[in-house]
């Protein structure tokens, strides 16, 4: 177009030999096609929507115990990755993990009296909280949470599986060592308060 433009004022100069001078004053450079960027989906909303799972057989334990599969699930939502050993091949996970799909959730909201009724008829409860000062140290001994508060640890999603006349009793993935034997006892009180969300599952 510069060429042309130049034609038009009788300076006649070939588009070749202009744009070896705007190039080597470095006022042009040329523009390649590129290839069309495919468009990003967007990510799932919630966590444990949507997993991606892979499994790596390995000897891990080098020797000093039969071999495992170490399966790995990166979750859509949050990046999140988790990852255990399994005693078996691949195939045999993902057969089982296809037996225990989630059919269908219910959304249990704060009242403790659908929380109770849930646990009673149907089982478990999927909830989460913000962890606070008397989530991250309970222990054997301090096993009852009763006030809630000081809250700067994250969140974290744990299992409500049974309740007594005052409390519920919540099952924690930590391990043994953490709570009663990986449990806690949470008051009526601390439970509506850190618990601000209850879903009930069939599989």
């Amino acid at each position: 177009m510069a060429s042309e433009k130049l034609a038009t004022r009788q300076v006649p100069v070939p588009a070749r030999t202009l744009r070896d001078w705007l190039s080597a004053e470095g006022l042009w450079q040329p523009k390649y096609p590129r290839d069309r960027h495919r468009s990003r989906r967007e990510r799932r909303v919630c966590f444990g929507e949507w997993v991606q799972a892979d499994g790596s057989h390995h000897d891990w334990l080098e020797g000093r115990g039969p071999r495992r599969v170490l399966v790995a699930m990166i979750d859509d939502a949050t990046s999140k990755v988790t990852a255990r050993f399994y005693p078996g091949e691949t195939e045999a996970f993902y057969a089982l993990a296809a037996q225990l799909k989630i059919a269908s959730y219910f959304n249990l909201g704060t009242d403790p009296s659908k929380w109770i009724r849930w646990l009673a008829t149907r089982g478990p409860i999927l909830t989460r909280l913000d962890c606070d000062d008397a989530w991250m140290n309970a222990d054997a001994q301090h096993s009852n949470l009763d006030a809630y508060g000081n809250i700067h640890h994250g969140g974290h999603a744990v299992a409500m599986v049974g309740y007594t006349p005052d409390r519920f009793i919540v099952r924690n993935s930590w391990g043994t060592s953490w709570g009663d034997k990986g449990f806690v006892y949470a008051s009526r009180a601390y439970s509506q308060a850190a618990f601000t969300e209850a879903y009930g599952l069939t599989v």
